[in-house]
């Protein structure tokens, strides 16, 4: 599943830089740039995965990997747990500094462009009340989802962990007694309306059937087609506005895009874990490097939008045609956040490193 790390970090790349310079595809008409509507109709009519799919993605592959470490290995669940913590707050704090620094030199250019790009996202960001210390005060993995848009999944990775963990306990070997479980966690949080924790237990029971029922897969792919179009149409699902005009159903329900979103990544893990084009596109050389720094990407980008890229489109001529100009930006935000995004894992990897260390130190037996 590593190179599917590298495909949620694009998505949620490509889907985080339309809504600043082409609001129309994410809230309609009224913020369109061409006069014949055509932003806002790709919004309605292309199946662009959105922005969650790709978080989706992400808590998926928590949920199988918790699987995966916890059933091969017995593990001390405190250090696993804690350094799991520690990891996120140090995740925390890489996405959170870089926009704080730039906050502080006035390196942030969104405001100044809010307007011309007609973008109701940053139109009223940052807010006044950000407070980096004692927001650190209260709830560390929480407190700093202002600063950085990605950050509010950071709980979320957390507690999945621990969710993941528990289903891994009791999970058995009979594939219908663990399917009833999963079936039955589902519908808990879907009842209790905490639907972000469903891709973690799909990725606990997708990695237990890739473990012990691997035939499920091959009988699977017999449909591969038609997974992968209810795959694509169910991850772009709008987050948005959801017109009549397009190909997706029309609804009065907040945060409808849930549900579609979280199926859609859940079939879209599933065509990776199957043997074909998709499997072997995943595993192919750059989506396992792409894999390999998709936290730096997932964490990095934003920074990148509200500062570099904002201030690339003051800089363009604005007697040059607006596709060309979001094009050369757009260019320059892939090299800038793949490039960027190594930096960032690297030092990630270290502070990893290191808390392993200091975790070994205070809880040596020596020490005890």
């Amino acid at each position: 599943m590593d190179g599917c790390r590298g495909l949620a970090a694009l998505i949620v790349l490509f889907t985080h830089f339309f809504p600043l310079f082409y609001p129309a595809v994410l809230w309609g008409r009224e913020y369109v740039h061409s006069a014949n509507e055509l932003d806002y109709l790709i919004g309605q009519i292309l199946p662009i995965p959105s922005a969650y799919s790709g978080v989706a993605l992400f808590f998926i592959i928590t949920g199988f990997g918790t699987y995966t470490a916890m059933d091969s290995a017995r593990l001390d669940i405190r250090k696993y747990l804690l350094l799991r913590y520690f990891k996120l707050l140090a995740l925390t704090l890489l996405g959170a500094l870089p926009v704080v620094m730039l906050l502080q030199c006035n390196l942030v250019f969104v405001a100044d462009i809010a307007n011309s790009v007609k973008s109701p996202w940053f139109t009223n960001w940052p807010s006044p009340d950000l407070n980096i210390r004692q927001a650190l005060l209260h709830t560390p993995l929480a407190a700093l989802k202002e600063y950085n848009v990605v950050l509010w999944t950071m709980p979320y990775f957390f507690y999945g962990t621990l969710l993941a963990f528990v289903l891994t306990r009791i999970f058995s070997r009979c594939w219908r007694i663990n399917l009833c479980i999963t079936l039955a966690a589902m519908l808990i949080f879907i009842n209790i309306e905490q639907y972000y924790y469903i891709p973690f237990v799909a990725g606990v029971y997708l990695a237990y059937c890739h473990k012990y029922h691997t035939v499920i897969f091959a009988s699977a792919a017999r449909q591969k087609k038609i997974i992968f179009l209810a795959a694509l149409y169910l991850g772009s699902y709008p987050t948005g506005v959801v017109g009549s005009e397009g190909i997706f159903l029309p609804h009065n329900v907040e945060r409808a895009y849930i549900p579609y979103n979280t199926a859609g990544a859940i079939l879209a893990a599933v065509l990776v874990l199957m043997p074909g084009w998709l499997q072997q596109l995943m595993e192919s050389r750059l989506f396992q490097w792409l894999g390999r720094y998709s936290m730096g990407i997932y964490l990095v980008h934003f920074p990148l939008v509200i500062s570099l890229m904002a201030f690339l489109y003051k800089q363009l001529p604005e007697n040059q045609p607006y596709p060309v100009r979001i094009a050369i930006i757009l260019v320059i935000y892939i090299i800038c956040a793949i490039g960027a995004s190594i930096p960032v894992q690297l030092a990630g990897n270290y502070l990893f490193r290191l808390l392993g260390m200091v975790y070994s130190y205070i809880f040596s037996p020596q020490r005890g």
